[in-house]
């Protein structure tokens, strides 16, 4: 997590996003000694595998 961090640093980045499970409390515990903040208004969403293809594909030009 550090690399990463000092990564996003070198690179312009001043903020550093990441997702956890609900059901996964350990991790959130572990986000959270490390200074992390909990943004419960966020939402998360996902394209993924037919759907994922179906919007790549959105619009091709034959």
């Amino acid at each position: 997590m550090q690399f990463i961090a000092a990564f996003a640093i070198e690179h312009g980045c001043t903020r550093f996003d990441w997702t956890a499970e609900t059901t996964n409390p350990k991790a959130a515990e572990f986000y959270l000694s490390l200074g992390a903040s909990l943004i419960e208004e966020k939402q998360y969403f996902r394209l993924d595998h037919q759907r994922l293809a179906t919007f790549a594909m959105r619009n091709e030009q034959p």
